[in-house]
């Protein structure tokens, strides 16, 4: 079964996505974020991409993985700063991704 992208208009193969290892995980990783957060992983992501080619499957498992991981943990731990970041903290950062706040960084 075909399905399209409605971040990026790419269409793609729904058992493609389930047979290979790395976008299955990322399927569930999605899955479970769901909710207010849902709406700005597409956003999120983008900061990751490299501006000369795409975001692999296995690189979006990793950073969809960590993400949860820091959901979960309620806190953020980047270059040896650890910063509280509860569920509620996680709203306003979607807000600003969703306007266009963060720019990737290249």
């Amino acid at each position: 079964m075909k399905t399209r992208c409605p971040c990026c208009g790419t269409t793609l193969s729904l058992d493609t996505l389930v047979a290979h290892e790395a976008a299955r995980a990322a399927l569930t990783y999605v899955f479970r974020i769901g909710g207010d957060l849902g709406g700005a992983v597409c956003r999120y992501l983008s900061l990751f991409r490299p501006q000369s080619r795409d975001l692999s499957m296995d690189r979006l498992a990793r950073l969809l993985e960590q993400l949860i991981i820091d959901i979960d943990a309620g806190s953020v731990k980047r270059r040896g700063q650890q910063v509280i970041a509860p569920p509620e903290a996680w709203v306003p950062c979607r807000h600003r991704l969703q306007c266009g706040h963060y720019r990737h960084r290249n």
